[in-house]
């Protein structure tokens, strides 16, 4: 049995990073005390291909129609998510400029069809989620997903691997580009793992895209680790899964594993390092797949 890395094993299991480009741009969100908003992507076309790394958007929120807000602005991949700051497209913030002008919103946005928000401004913080529609559910579809994560559950890698189409691609912060099979032996390389515990709920699928949210209990250098990851799917003609993204809360997770000096590494430099790791031990643990007895 291939012997991986404690720490790069742990950061595999992360995943975060923008949707892919064709997925729906329209989301309604919710929060607490009644605020209610929707969420519009400008142009999913280009602004959610990874090498821009940016958003234009459109947000609106409030508890009632006489207190929503509608803002607009564009934000830039930052780390592991979506920030900057967004102005109101009426009223006193649109019509009011220089030094006079109120303060935009600052803004943070984790990508995919599931996904969460956080506005602040002026020591005021509004928190909301929410989910991009799937359209009418697909018995068939949810069972997939359920198989895909019972199996996961098992560490059975191979009964993973048997939900992906061929071609499909799978996404996440530290694995940005795995297809074909490569998706298959990244999920049998994280099976290997005997601490991992996994649970998964909120299975949701229409005809084309479907959701679920998956948690991840282990350990790093000893450090007890709850990682909540948020997963989204999209089906070929056949029910298979040709692509999959997932995504989550990297700060969260970094200040549960790390040691203490390593949370001050900057993000840019700490996502490279591991990608660069993790590929190498990928490729590892294909050959080693691929040496194997059949």
């Amino acid at each position: 049995m291939t012997k991986t890395s404690p720490l790069l094993l742990a950061l595999a299991l992360l995943a975060v990073g923008p949707a892919l480009a064709d997925w729906p741009t329209h989301y309604t969100l919710t929060g607490a005390k009644g605020v209610t908003g929707t969420l519009e992507l400008a142009d999913a076309g280009e602004t959610l291909l990874r090498k821009r790394e940016k958003l234009d958007v459109r947000l609106t929120f409030g508890a009632t129609p006489e207190t929503q807000r509608e803002l607009k602005g564009t934000l830039t991949l930052t780390g592991d998510v979506f920030r900057g700051g967004l102005r109101s497209t009426a009223g006193l913030d649109g019509r009011v400029l220089g030094r006079h002008a109120s303060p935009p919103w600052q803004v943070e946005l984790s990508q995919g069809l599931q996904l969460r928000v956080r506005l602040q401004r002026a020591g005021k913080t509004v928190t909301l989620s929410g989910s991009a529609p799937v359209g009418a559910r697909n018995a068939a579809n949810e069972e997939t997903i359920r198989r895909f994560y019972g199996a996961f559950q098992r560490k059975d890698a191979a009964v993973m691997a048997e939900q992906y189409a061929p071609d499909v691609h799978f996404s996440d912060r530290v694995f940005p580009d795995l297809r074909g099979a490569a998706a298959g032996s990244m999920w049998a390389m994280l099976c290997e793992s005997e601490d991992l515990r996994v649970t998964f709920s909120g299975v949701r699928a229409g005809e084309r895209y479907g959701v679920a949210r998956w948690e991840a209990d282990y350990t790093v250098f000893g450090n007890p680790v709850h990682n909540v990851i948020d997963a989204n799917f999209e089906f070929d003609e056949a029910g298979e899964i040709v692509r999959h993204v997932d995504s989550f809360d990297f700060e969260r997770w970094s200040s549960q594993a790390l040691p203490g000096p390593a949370r001050f590494v900057p993000s840019g430099v700490l996502i490279s390092t591991i990608r660069a790791g993790l590929a190498v031990q990928l490729h590892r643990f294909r050959r080693k797949q691929s040496a194997a007895p059949q």
